[in-house]
């Protein structure tokens, strides 16, 4: 038998079973009306047997490339509409308690039983199929086989939060890839919460859970706070990097990159954890980032510093939140609070990499660091070579402030960088004193309006 033979034998069991529309039928609203239940269950025995004679007798060798590509289109039409059978009637399994008596636990279990499927999934369906009760749109489009069960369920969750978003995602979760609508349904849900709620809720939920492997590993699982696991994630990506270019040089085997992320991650489990607190705790201003002149040994260690790259509407970097249709996500990983940034700002060993945009435009791309370079450091020591506090002369022990406080500039550039001498330093940094320039280059160092003896926390 051809190839050909073949797939017209196929489609004309198609045609006279009528299978897709048997299958539509069944799920139209309301079927029952001059009909019957034991009518619907013949139906739907006859196209499963038809499509158990096409399984037995397909030869998938004597198909054309062409044909297998029309057949596997055809099939998951098919396999998407009997998702939307299952996803219709697991709401009725769960509320008529159908599924008890048999020692299962609850619905999902047994669905998963039933199906072959994991809890996850059947836990999910469920959800899904109590959802579609108040999601006509998506309804529609699960009867009608646009959908498949996971979109569908993506789709549910995201619509739940944000009702009057339920068409637009609808549509186009009925184009766009899995993978797609998944991470728009996610913004969706993360526009629709408050994000200091969404997150405190993601930073309680935060987990990690080993699990076996279909072939004898095991798996370690982990999820979190965004801004967590996009610092965990970029640091886990230079150190794959490094391993790489390292075994590259050395001459060894080259292997896949995930094998070679396997191993940076063992590198960060097994790290001495009061070597990295030390790290932290011992960096000097003069030493640059991570690096400690503490121990015991007297000896140097640099931590590894990562870039987190942001996008960030500068009005939300601003005042502190994000309002309206602004932007503050970790690109790849997902929706960020203001919160979340400025306190990845404040660890040693991370550098943001900032997209700044005003709406839809892009202002422009800066490293957030508070750590200064080294030719921004000597270039101020040869321009200020001593405190510019006027009638300061001190030239020793200089450090360096900014001018316009981090916390509030997010800058640390040649304009915003200044040296004075530690009197100076704490007085305008603890006691609000006001440091500026004149038109004429000439500094000034004034008292604030309000005299305080309560030093404050330091802002530059």
């Amino acid at each position: 038998m051809s190839g050909y033979d073949v797939i017209g034998e196929v489609h004309r069991s198609l045609r006279r079973t009528a299978a897709a529309k048997q299958i539509r039928n069944c799920l139209l609203p309301g079927f029952g009306r001059g009909s019957t239940v034991v009518r619907m269950f013949e139906r739907v025995d006859f196209v499963v047997e038809e499509m158990r004679d096409i399984a037995a007798s397909l030869d998938p060798a004597l198909l054309m490339g062409a044909d297998a590509a029309a057949l596997l289109r055809k099939v998951a039409e098919a396999e998407r509409l009997c998702g939307a059978v299952r996803l219709l009637v697991a709401k009725r399994i769960d509320e008529t308690g159908a599924w008890a008596g048999g020692g299962h636990r609850n619905a999902a279990e047994w669905m998963a039983n039933e199906t072959g499927g994991s809890v996850r999934d059947a836990i999910d369906d469920l959800q899904t199929s109590w959802n579609l009760g108040d999601q006509s749109t998506l309804g529609d489009a699960v009867r009608n086989g646009d959908l498949s069960t996971d979109k569908a369920s993506a789709v549910s969750d995201a619509a739940k939060k944000n009702p009057d978003a339920e068409d637009e995602l609808v549509n186009k979760a009925k184009k766009a890839p899995l993978a797609s609508v998944r991470d728009e349904c996610n913004k969706t849900k993360a526009r629709a919460e408050d994000p200091e709620k969404r997150a405190e809720r993601c930073r309680k939920a935060r987990r990690a859970w080993f699990g076996p492997e279909r072939d004898g590993m095991i798996s370690l699982n982990a999820s979190g706070p965004v801004a967590t696991m996009a610092h965990l994630k970029a640091a886990l990506e230079k150190r794959t990097d490094q391993i790489f270019r390292e075994r590259n040089r050395a001459g060894a085997e080259h292997e896949q990159r995930d094998r070679y992320m396997f191993d940076a991650l063992t590198e960060f489990l097994r790290a001495n954890p009061t070597d990295s607190a030390g790290v932290r705790a011992g960096t000097s201003a003069d030493a640059g980032p991570g690096t400690s002149t503490g121990g015991g040994d007297g000896v140097k260690k640099r931590a590894t510093r990562t870039n987190v790259q942001i996008r960030v509407d500068l009005a939300a970097l601003r005042r502190g939140r994000v309002q309206g249709d602004e932007i503050c996500d970790a690109p790849g990983s997902g929706e960020l609070t203001v919160a979340e940034v400025e306190a990845l700002m404040a660890e040693n060993d991370c550098i943001i990499d900032a997209l700044l945009t005003r709406g839809q435009d892009v202002l422009k791309i800066v490293r957030i660091d508070r750590y200064v370079p080294v030719a921004l450091r000597k270039s101020l020591q040869f321009m200020q070579a001593k405190c510019v506090a006027p009638g300061c002369n001190r030239t020793f022990r200089l450090e360096r402030d900014h001018l316009e406080g981090y916390a509030e500039s997010k800058r640390t550039s040649f304009d915003n960088l200044n040296h004075l001498c530690p009197i100076h330093h704490e007085l305008k940094t603890r006691y609000g004193w006001v440091l500026s320039k004149n038109e004429d280059g000439e500094w000034t160092f004034e008292p604030p309006a309000t005299a305080t003896d309560e030093p404050r926390a330091r802002t530059g």
